[in-house]
């Protein structure tokens, strides 16, 4: 299958000649414009920065793949704060707001990655995103 001109992943198991699809990707995009660590600070979803180009891609990309099953998405722990760039919305509500209508339901959390071995000692926000299985039985 073919995505966007790529080809999408699959999984062959050679001692049962099985080829799997996968149904699902984990993914990040540039957090420039949320970090707190750039004065670079713009909305969410403006196209013209790094991190509202990554947004629109992933949701292209969704839009395109109907197949897609699950998201494991990965971000900087201000995706929890409300913006004056983003007219006080939280961006995860934004994000998610997107997701619903693409028929996916969200579980998000804001840990700290160094409790679970990732070589990183910030807090970062985690999504998981699971298509609505109402939606799939239509």
């Amino acid at each position: 299958m073919k995505c966007l001109g790529r080809t999408l992943p699959t999984i062959t198991c050679a001692s049962q000649g099985l080829i799997l699809q996968v149904k699902g990707f984990i993914t990040g995009y540039p957090c420039k414009s949320l970090s707190s660590m750039f004065n670079d600070s713009q909305a969410f979803t403006n196209p013209k920065s790094k991190t509202g180009a990554g947004f629109r891609a992933f949701l292209k990309y969704l839009d395109y793949n109907d197949e897609c099953e699950w998201v494991i998405s990965e971000n900087v722990r201000n995706m929890f704060f409300k913006r004056k760039s983003d007219k006080y919305l939280r961006p995860i509500d934004i994000k998610i707001s997107e997701m619903e209508k693409r028929m996916y339901t969200c579980t998000a959390e804001s840990v700290s990655s160094a409790e679970y071995s990732l070589p990183q000692s910030r807090n970062r926000a985690y999504m998981i995103f699971m298509r609505n299985p109402s939606f799939l039985n239509d």
